[in-house]
């Protein structure tokens, strides 16, 4: 504490391993009754390493410095605002909801502010669950985690709902013919080893939960320090798992605060984390309340500014001509694009398709497509797959990848066996410079909001002309931000997006069915954004197709779904991928799937739509959030337009004069 009995920021700092790669981090905060944080994770890879040593060896000129393999996240409290940044383009936004909850936890309890600080203590639920009994015996018998845990594979994807192309933050499917093949191998590789013991003697379980939010957890103490050990956190993939150890007492400059030399994280994929505390210093203790929490402010909004760590700024072109792209709907309503790629042994040219998934924080390529650009390849994430099974891939660099007027540079991408995850159309007539001389055949890669947040993509997906004998024309244009004109119905249609854990929802009004009942009642936070629209939440999924809406469980019980639903009935058809059967597939028969009688957005309605839910439970490859009611699929917007403007958080969709249901 300060000398005049202000709070104290204290900033840790420690080294570690994370995603495979050597890691250095730091965490600030207000010791001593506040609750703001920002914790900071900088990863070491082969490519920075590279250029450190051509400079220090004066042999080679440098090559152009990549971007940092850099990760933030804080929560500022005179804003009220918790923010995330992406890996691989430090891209900033806010998060909310249980994205928001998830990050509160975990740091509160790490820097001891869920006890030390009054103002956390009353933004927390806290139940006292078991006490004086042995503390590996308390978390044997009270433990989240399956007793069987996942082992890191590729597995190969059954058919059915939750077996269609679905991405979130690098999760999605692979093919079992490439798992043999696509080990982790990279030098640099590094594992972070087991979690600290369990420590002897009697422990405390309590549960605990962010006022006003959905996601629980549970935090194992010393009984006889009350120091944390285990902090399980339920999310929608599984349970994330800190153990905590090493407890060490800081100096009386930083107010002798006890904090965990080790932290130990295991994600809800099986892979794990370890950051290792090794200093501790004041960074100010005098300044007035303002001062203090410019510490945690969200440092930018949207892409970084190009001063900022050597992030390179989008390209764009200067012709309005360069907008449009080569794109095509499949046979589930996903969206496929045609981009060109760079790497070291290629540039300017096409590896394929890729589809464009909305629930997808970044980029994903397939190893071959990786492998014909010369794509450097580091580090290892595991993320959640299909039947719950944990799916292990490395991180791949481009040198940039190409759509209508924007040029990405430098992105990073996650290494997923794609080729059969969805079966792909045939390429027009005339595109050049592909990759292969196969017409593209197969899933090349995944453009996710990474790419989306820094240009605007109109999609245009007409219906049949009735009696006309040729088929709509599916068109995409990508757009600069900055000299994007809208038309006034889609000023009249944008709706702001609320982001959670780094991806897009927007709000929807529901008719269940026409049986004079009263709309579902909408709950939790209203809109964001100022606008007048509001209604239920729902997840915008452009990666999941052979539907138009998912239907979450809990929601189908409570608007009573299955009676009210006329047509409802088990099974369905859903985009099933896989080797021998990447058509539509039939879903599983605990899926029921129907029509619901109407869904309402600021600028478009959509009747009789048809909808599926999980009677047993959500999948974890759903990964939705228990704020949102269900998920907005590609089939849904056919016979429509959607503006896709992520960067300023809006989407507009917008029915077609000509067209009919």
């Amino acid at each position: 504490m300060s000398g005049d009995g202000r709070p104290t920021i204290v900033r840790v700092r420690g080294g570690g391993c994370a995603l495979g790669l050597g890691a250095s981090w730091s965490l600030t905060f207000d010791a001593h009754g506040g609750t703001g944080f920002r914790d900071e994770v900088v990863l070491d890879s082969s490519e920075n390493r590279a250029r450190a040593q051509a400079i220090a060896s004066s042999t080679a000129p440098p090559a152009p410095q990549p971007p940092p393999l850099w990760l933030q996240s804080g929560h500022d409290p005179s804003t009220a605002i918790t923010w995330e940044t992406e890996l691989g383009s430090g891209t900033c936004r806010r998060t909310t909801m249980d994205g928001e909850h998830r990050s509160l936890l975990v740091s509160w309890v790490r820097t001891g502010q869920w006890l030390n600080g009054s103002k956390a203590r009353r933004r927390l639920h806290l139940k006292l669950l078991r006490r004086s009994v042995p503390l590996a015996a308390l978390i044997a018998e009270h433990t989240l985690v399956p007793s069987t845990t996942t082992t890191l594979q590729q597995a190969e994807p059954e058919s059915g709902e939750g077996r269609g192309w679905r991405e979130r933050r690098g999760r999605g499917v692979r093919n079992k013919k490439d798992a043999s093949r696509r080990k982790v191998s990279a030098p640099e590789l590094q594992r972070a080893g087991p979690p600290p013991d369990v420590p002897a003697g009697a422990g405390v379980l309590l549960a605990m939960a962010v006022r006003g939010g959905l996601t629980g957890a549970r935090l194992w103490l010393e009984e006889a320090t009350l120091l944390p050990h285990r902090l399980e956190l339920a999310t929608p993939e599984g349970v994330d798992v800190w153990v905590f150890g090493r407890w060490t007492q800081t100096s009386a400059a930083t107010g002798g605060l006890v904090l965990p030399g080790t932290s130990h994280h295991t994600h809800a994929a099986g892979n794990s984390c370890r950051y290792d505390m090794s200093t501790a210093e004041v960074v100010d203790g005098g300044e007035e309340l303002e001062a203090r929490d410019s510490q945690f402010a969200q440092p930018h909004q949207g892409y970084p500014p190009s001063s900022a760590h050597q992030w390179l700024p989008p390209v764009y072109g200067t012709s309005d001509c360069e907008t449009e792209v080569v794109a095509a709907r499949g046979e589930g309503g996903h969206v496929f694009l045609l981009p060109s790629l760079g790497g070291t042994s290629r540039t300017g040219l096409s590896p394929g398709w890729f589809v464009l998934d909305t629930s997808c924080a970044g980029f994903a390529v397939d190893p071959a497509a990786a492998d014909a650009f010369g794509m450097s390849a580091f580090g290892e994430v595991s993320v959640v797959g299909v039947g719950e099974a944990a799916l292990s891939g490395r991180m791949r660099r481009g040198t940039h990848i190409t759509l209508g007027t924007c040029t990405f540079p430098a992105p990073l991408y996650m290494e997923q066996a794609l080729s059969a995850a969805l079966r792909t159309p045939p390429l027009v007539s005339g595109v050049r410079g592909l990759v292969s001389g196969d017409g593209g055949e197969g899933l090349a890669g995944v453009l996710g909001t990474d790419y989306l947040q820094h240009c605007v993509v109109e999609l245009h997906a007409p219906k049949r002309i009735p009696g006309s004998p040729n088929p709509p024309v599916f068109s995409a244009s990508v757009h600069d931000p900055a000299r994007y004109l809208p038309t006034d119905r889609c000023v009249a249609a944008w709706q702001p997006v609320e982001w959670i854990a780094g991806v897009p929802h927007i709000r929807v009004k529901v008719t269940v069915a026409d049986d004079g009942a009263a709309s579902p009642p909408v709950h939790g936070e209203g809109d964001r954004g100022g606008g007048a629209w509001s209604g239920h939440l729902f997840r915008l999924s452009l990666g999941t197709g052979g539907t138009s809406v998912i239907i979450a469980s809990r929601t189908a019980a409570e608007w009573d779904m299955v009676s009210r639903t006329v047509g409802l009935q088990p099974g369905g058809i859903m985009s099933g991928p896989g080797e021998e059967r990447s058509r539509l597939a039939r879903v599983d028969p605990e899926v029921v799937t129907g029509r619901l009688s109407k869904l309402d957005f600021r600028g478009s309605s959509f009747a009789a739509v048809r909808a599926l839910t999980h009677t047993y439970g959500d999948p974890p490859d759903l990964a939705l959030s228990p704020h949102a009611d269900g998920v907005l699929c590609a089939d849904l917007f056919r016979g429509c337009t959607v503006v896709l403007d992520l960067g300023r958080d809006r989407v507009a969709v917008i029915r077609g004069d000509q067209e009919v249901d």
